[in-house]
């Protein structure tokens, strides 16, 4: 195994599917482990990386962290135990988000429901809101809703999207 890998700056975006005949070797992550610029993390295959990020870049499911010839590390963001709650028209996703947040929850938008980390005190005044919640075991790759300004960050797949690419991190 090579020395450890020090990462300053992401170097692209993996998709999925074929990395150009190289080996993919994942970092798996928790989108709490993807809030933090600066951790020591290991891939499947025991390749210790050292991430250090400046602010304006931040950690994102598929973001490539180094690659040679043989080999891409990537972060894989894994599922997780959450709760999803899908509100029913306006003023249902306004109560619902409100508590969410009035709770200083972690919360993920997507475009017809909410997912956040399980918590049974949550789930307790979801239910007694009477929002239609359940709980399931998914990814937690929305657009996050209490992220810091300048800091809303997501990347989509694009069905033609270059495997490495710089990008723009500022708000």
């Amino acid at each position: 195994m090579e020395d450890k890998i020090i990462v300053s700056k992401i170097i692209g975006h993996y998709h999925g599917g074929d990395p150009d005949g190289r080996r993919l070797d994942p970092v798996l992550m928790t989108h709490d482990q993807l809030l933090k610029p600066h951790q020591k993390v290991r891939t499947e295959a025991g390749r210790e990386i050292g991430i250090s990020l400046d602010d304006q870049e931040q950690l994102f499911d598929g973001a490539v962290l180094w690659e040679d010839h043989n080999v891409i590390v990537a972060i894989n963001l894994v599922e997780e135990d959450v709760l999803e709650v899908r509100p029913f028209g306006n003023e249902e996703w306004a109560k619902i988000a409100f508590n969410i947040g009035n709770m200083h929850h972690a919360a993920y938008l997507y475009p017809t429901f909410i997912r956040i980390p399980y918590d049974s005190i949550i789930e307790r005044m979801l239910e007694n809101l009477g929002a239609p919640v359940v709980r399931k075991m998914a990814r937690l790759d929305g657009e996050r809703a209490n992220a810091p300004a300048g800091h809303i960050h997501t990347h989509a797949p694009a069905p033609n999207h270059e495997l490495n690419h710089d990008h723009n991190h500022e708000g």
